[in-house]
């Protein structure tokens, strides 16, 4: 199965896939905080965030589908940063907490006993002998390529973990979706841990963004959205890809 958005909850559509068939596993679950939008009143309540998933049943079924040599990028809130921490390095050896700007500063919170949230997290691991591939992502500073005692290479290779070159979120008043995520930052995540032709899959899809990506990227992709209306979204902005990537040929 690949290039498809199923209408369906990933525990069960999880069941579908083929084992070790997935290289990516790129997604940003519901935190249990049962989060709804402060900004605007155009979106519901997050589906299925009343409470926390069942985070050790999904770490065992991404187990299955995914390849020895696989990656996973999941989106976390510190909240809940330590279930999905748990479960996650019963699979895999984690690697990183991947900090990426947020756009708009702020968020959830008490505004009176809690710092002003200006970054998110992602928690970044690799089963087996994953490698970062090499990528054309992120130039030297202007300084470091004027210091004569070095020869800066034309990109950097190994990219740091505080991605200040991308941001979180898509701006408030531009979203489709309550947690809508940047491509900056996917597309980092998708360009870092997969080859074109390789597979992504996205259990918490939203409106489609990592799928998006994953297709201007030239990668396959899977995802699972329970939301109809967030599913119908993405389904159109897949097909609105799709006729982009037609036209330019």
């Amino acid at each position: 199965m690949k290039n498809v958005i199923m209408n369906e909850d990933c525990m069960v559509g999880l069941d579908l896939l083929d084992e070790k068939s997935v290289d990516c596993v790129l997604t940003d679950p519901p935190y249990g905080i049962n989060y709804k939008s402060g900004w605007t009143d155009k979106f519901e309540k997050i589906n299925n965030d009343e409470e926390i998933i069942d985070v050790e049943l999904l770490f065992q079924k991404l187990d299955r589908v995914t390849k020895d040599d696989s990656a996973f990028y999941i989106y976390v809130g510190i909240q809940t940063m330590d279930i999905f921490m748990h479960e996650l390095k019963k699979i895999a050896t984690l690697r990183n907490l991947i900090v990426v700007p947020r756009t708009q500063k702020g968020g959830n919170g008490s505004l009176k006993q809690s710092f002003s949230p200006q970054n998110e997290f992602m928690l970044f691991a690799t089963k087996g002998n994953k490698q970062i591939e090499q990528t054309k992502i992120l130039k030297p500073s202007l300084s470091y390529q004027k210091d004569k005692r070095k020869k800066a290479p034309e990109y950097i290779t190994r990219l740091p973990d505080f991605w200040d070159f991308a941001r979180a979120g898509v701006p408030n008043n531009l979203r489709d979706h309550p947690m809508e995520k940047d491509i900056s930052a996917l597309s980092v995540a998708i360009q870092c841990s997969t080859k074109p032709g390789d597979l992504v899959l996205d259990v918490f899809s939203g409106t489609g963004s990592t799928l998006i990506t994953s297709k201007m990227l030239g990668r396959n992709y899977v995802g699972f959205e329970t939301d109809k209306v967030h599913f119908q979204k993405a389904e159109n902005k897949l097909r609105e890809v799709q006729l982009e990537i037609e036209i330019s040929k």
